[in-house]
């Protein structure tokens, strides 16, 4: 007889991602986008706009579990993540830049 017992252990976890964009230039046409996801304050994945893929970069021995389509899902954020950065530093360069003109 074999028998199984499953454990589920009650509680949430955090998930967030930081997001860091820098641009050499003021037109921001070279601007590189780096992003890394946390689970409970553990790196999960990076990406970095500079890839020659773009692609995404695993971290933890769990991802390397996660398929493919996870792995897709998770670069099209990152993607969506970096335009929106993007549009955020330009935005912040607007209305913060005290130098002269």
């Amino acid at each position: 007889l074999t028998q199984t017992k499953n454990q589920s252990f009650a509680g949430s976890h955090f998930m967030q991602y930081l997001v860091t964009t820098t641009s050499s230039q003021p037109g921001l046409q070279d601007s590189h986008v780096c992003i890394v996801g946390h689970v409970d304050y553990m790196p999960f994945m990076r990406f970095d706009s500079d890839g020659a893929a773009q692609r995404i970069q695993t971290r933890g021995p769990w991802m390397k579990q996660m398929g493919p389509e996870y792995l897709e899902m998770e670069r099209k954020n990152a993607e969506g993540y970096s335009h929106r950065a993007r549009e955020n530093l330009r935005f912040a360069i607007q209305v913060y830049n005290q130098s002269d003109k």
